[in-house]
C-alpha cells in the first residue's frame, strides 16, 4: 500500500483516523503481509493505479472509466513484476507500524500498542488482541 493512500483527503479526517486504527492490527495477523511504500522509499517503479493479484492468473484493475480484469498471462505477468518491485520497496511489521502511527498523530488518533514486561507489544482490534 503507498502511503499517500493512507493521507490522501478523499473523506474527512475522522475517517482517515478510523481506517489507520483499523489497519494497525493487520500488521500482526499471520496470513496477511501488509506493506506499506513510504514517501521517502526508493522506488524501481513508480506508484500507479491500485491492482490486485488472484492466484496467479488473474489482474483486478481500475481506470477511471472501468475495472478491467485481466487474464492474459502477459499482462499477469507485468502485474507481478510491478508488485514484487514495490514489495521491494515497502515497510513490514514495526516499520509499517511506525509509518501509521506517524500519519494517525496527524489526525490525533493514537495506535500506540501496549508494551508488556516481556517486551511484547499488543494491538486491541474490534475487541481482539494482537501480538507483535
Amino acid at each position: 500500500m503507498w502511503e499517500g493512500a493512507l493521507v490522501s483527503r478523499l473523506c474527512p479526517p475522522a475517517v482517515l483516523a478510523d481506517q489507520l486504527e483499523a489497519l494497525a492490527p493487520w500488521l500482526t495477523h499471520g496470513n496477511v503481509r501488509l506493506g506499506i511504500v513510504p514517501f521517502g522509499a526508493d522506488l524501481r517503479v513508480p506508484a500507479g493505479v491500485g491492482f490486485s493479484i488472484h492466484d496467479g492468473a488473474l489482474v483486478i484493475t481500475e481506470s477511471w472509466h472501468a475495472e478491467m480484469w485481466l487474464d492474459d498471462p502477459a499482462d499477469v505477468a507485468i502485474h507481478i513484476r510491478a508488485w514484487e518491485a514495490l514489495a521491494e520497496s515497502a515497510v513490514y511489521g514495526p516499520l509499517a507500524y511506525r509509518v501509521i502511527a506517524r500519519l494517525a498523530g496527524r489526525w490525533g488518533v493514537s495506535t500506540a500498542p501496549r508494551v508488556h514486561a516481556r517486551g511484547r507489544r499488543t494491538v486491541r482490534c474490534g475487541g481482539r488482541i494482537r501480538r507483535f
